[in-house]
């Protein structure tokens, strides 16, 4: 073999180790990544923050389970009671649509019942009476459903402005160090404020969007159902005060 043949085959495989080395050593260093436990997420929030927000979290869920089964439409306006109380006007028995309304437990009967018992006291009340009296109860039954549903428009109010508050706070925490003259303690410190002041809006966040999506499906169902509640109790309503016309 010829000398220059030597000096080749040595100098290629080198050539490429050289080339992978540099190609090695340009590749980021990926530092072994730390799992982070909830009860780290915790201590570095504070507890004095966190608790609050679980509190709030715990209330939220339980409003929502609540409002599921106590928004039903049937809850509303029950279609069992609607047909009931169409046969007792349709024979005109207003004292048995009156004693069906207070068994009943949905507000359309509520409503109802309120004019067939201004009837039943004054035969000769005139049919704008009537409507007033149920617009009146109507109104009040709408305000209550409208109430009820604002607990999660307010919680999704006030969890992220506690984040905030902690937010707050580990901001302060981390520009009090700043003035340290001990690097190490410093950056420690530093690091522990902005965690918190982190880990607090995440916190709040988490609370406050779910339950203002909830209160967005809450309102409109109950929107949906007041419409349904005015368009029957409008037309039981006008068969009772044909009664006396």
């Amino acid at each position: 073999m010829r000398p220059s043949l030597k000096v080749s085959s040595i100098l290629i495989p080198v050539y490429f180790v050289g080339v992978l080395s540099s190609w090695a050593a340009e590749l980021p260093f990926k530092p072994e990544e730390k799992i982070v436990t909830l009860r780290e997420l915790i201590n570095a929030a504070g507890w004095y923050f966190i608790l609050p927000l679980f509190l709030l979290s715990v209330v939220a869920m339980t409003l929502v389970i609540f409002y599921l089964f106590a928004l039903r439409p049937g809850r509303i306006v029950s279609k069992e009671y609607v047909l009931r109380a169409k046969r007792l006007l349709a024979g005109g028995d207003i004292a048995a649509l009156e004693m069906l309304s207070r068994e009943s437990n949905d507000i359309a009967s509520k409503v109802v019942g309120s004019a067939a018992r201004a009837y039943l006291e004054n035969p000769a009340t005139t049919h704008a009476v009537i409507r007033e009296i149920a617009e009146s109860e109507g109104a009040r039954q709408s305000t209550h459903l409208i109430g009820m549903i604002s607990y999660l428009n307010d919680i999704a109010v006030i969890s992220p402005l506690i984040g905030l508050l902690g937010t707050v706070v580990g901001l302060i925490r981390s520009f009090a160090v700043l003035s340290t003259d001990v690097g190490s303690a410093r950056a420690l410190m530093l690091a522990e404020g902005v965690s918190q002041a982190l880990v607090n809006t995440a916190a709040g966040l988490l609370i406050a969007i779910p339950a203002m999506g909830f209160y967005a499906f809450f309102r409109g169902r109950v929107q949906r159902a007041i419409s349904d509640l005015e368009s029957v109790t409008t037309e039981l309503i006008g068969r009772i005060s044909a009664k006396n016309s």
